[in-house]
């Protein structure tokens, strides 16, 4: 088999498992990384607020991005 690992001999998690240890830590995961793109979405736009985020509409991707 590929890897050395026969179907079925891997560690198995019962479901309190997972619902009380492991799906906690992925959600904080995610948490974090979500406020970490608003910040840096935030930070971009306030960059790129007033004039400056419409002045180049001629351009595809300056339209996409204002967009």
């Amino acid at each position: 088999t590929p890897y050395g690992f026969s179907p079925g001999s891997g560690p198995l998690l019962d479901p309190a498992t997972l619902r009380d240890q492991i799906l906690p830590r992925w959600r904080e995961g995610v948490d974090r990384q979500v406020k970490a793109l608003v910040k840096r979405a935030r930070s971009t736009l306030e960059t790129l607020s007033g004039d400056a985020l419409y002045s180049r509409l001629d351009d595809p991707l300056h339209r996409r991005a204002a967009l």
